[in-house]
Formats: C-alpha cells, sequence, structure tokens
C-alpha cells in the first residue's frame, strides 16, 4: 500500500466514524442587516440563507445566525412586501489551519477543507435593497455589487434599443402681410362683397286707348243736320 493510499484510508476512516470536523467548529455565526437606499436599516425582513451545507429562514435585523461552514458560496436573499435585498458571502480557507501542525494535523487539514469545516464566510453582511452585493474578505469585509434588483412584482425591463436619428428642419416663421391702407385696389379686393340690390318692379304703363274711327261724312249730311236743328 503506497503512502497515499494509506492517507486516503485514514481519512476516509475520519469521515465515516462521524468526526466531520478534527479542529475547528461546526458553525459560524454571522451577522446580517439591511438598508435602503438611504441608509436606513429596515426591519422586519424575512431572509432565506442559505449554502450547501443547508439552509434556514431569519427575520432582520439577524446579529447571530448559525450557519453550517463550507467551502460554497452563501447565499442570502431578503424580502419585505416588494423590497428585495440579495447578497452572496465567499467562503475563504484557513491558511493556517492548512500548515498546522497538531497531532495528525495533516489528516486533520484534510478531513476540514472535504467537510468545508476549515472555510468561513465574511461578516456582517450588510445588504442594501434593490442590490446584488457580493461579499468577500480582504483586510475588512468589503461588497461589491452585482445587479439592480427590481421590486417584487414588476416586470424585468428590457434592453434599452437605441434610440432613433432623428433629423431637425427649422420652419421660416411667416410674417403677416401689411394691410392695406382704406380705398386702395388692395384694400377693395379684401373687401367683403356685397350682394347687388334688387331692383325694385316697375308699375306697367296703362294701356293705349283704342284709336277712334272716324266716318267720313257727306256735307250733305252735316247741313241736313244742322237745318234740322
Amino acid at each position: 500500500m503506497t503512502r497515499f493510499a494509506a492517507f486516503a484510508v485514514l481519512v476516509l476512516a475520519a469521515l465515516s466514524s462521524g468526526c466531520a470536523t478534527l479542529s475547528g467548529s461546526a458553525t459560524q455565526a454571522i451577522e446580517i442587516h439591511a438598508v435602503d437606499d438611504s441608509d436606513r436599516a429596515i426591519h422586519g425582513m424575512e431572509c432565506r440563507v442559505a449554502n450547501a451545507a443547508g439552509e434556514q429562514l431569519v427575520t432582520l435585523p439577524a446579529k447571530e445566525v448559525q450557519v453550517r461552514r463550507s467551502s460554497t458560496e452563501l447565499e442570502v436573499e431578503c424580502r419585505l412586501g416588494a423590497q428585495i435585498a440579495r447578497g452572496t458571502a465567499v467562503a475563504r480557507g484557513d491558511a493556517k489551519m492548512e500548515n498546522s501542525f497538531i497531532p495528525g494535523g495533516s489528516i486533520a487539514a484534510l478531513v476540514d477543507h472535504f467537510s468545508g469545516y476549515m472555510y468561513s464566510y465574511p461578516t456582517p453582511l450588510r445588504l442594501r435593497v434593490g442590490e446584488h452585493l457580493r461579499f468577500e474578505f480582504s483586510d475588512a469585509p468589503r461588497a461589491e455589487l452585482v445587479a439592480a434588483l427590481a421590486p417584487a412584482g414588476t416586470a424585468t425591463p428590457a434592453p434599452a434599443s437605441p434610440l432613433p436619428v432623428v433629423t431637425t428642419r427649422v420652419i421660416p416663421a411667416q410674417v403677416p402681410a401689411p394691410s392695406a391702407a382704406p380705398g386702395s385696389a388692395a384694400a377693395a379686393s379684401r373687401a367683403p362683397v356685397r350682394p347687388a340690390p334688387t331692383p325694385r318692379p316697375v308699375a306697367a304703363a296703362p294701356a293705349a286707348p283704342p284709336p277712334v274711327k272716324y266716318e267720313s261724312l257727306d256735307p250733305r249730311d252735316l247741313r241736313l243736320r244742322s237745318g234740322a236743328n
């Protein structure tokens, strides 16, 4: 049996015996808060805290959330009505544990690596409503914006399309024509046309009397008539 095979047998024996960790704690206490865009604390948000080792529900503010250690990322999602805040905490291994020389040190480090118990998460986690933040270890825990979140119940906005090209055309202002002097031809042309007066009916001229017919008289008849008188 080679040295590597013997080493693997010892690791499997330690894991199968129920010894999940040989040197560290199986859980870690983390602190979770949420604020709005004005940095005011929000109380009463319900949060789901989960990693590969398990999940649980907590209510904010949560000062001592016991999470099981894991090499996987810790996902936190908090909701209150339409408000949403998300966070991702990145686990970091304990370098000192890897180089420790406690009895069976290398086996202990390997067991804690496979079980995830040599890893820890940054704390506190300060979530912001409307954002998805990523928390990593540095000299101090720091957060990096992953994405902006839309309020619950709203549709995800479509990608913005390029604006159409707009051509601007200047239309010259129309200057009113000067008014014409009274009595001019222009004024007369713009003056309203009045209808011509209706001619009054002319009385018909009286009919001419019929022509008088004169009969030719014999002078003798005149003499006779005058003698008779």
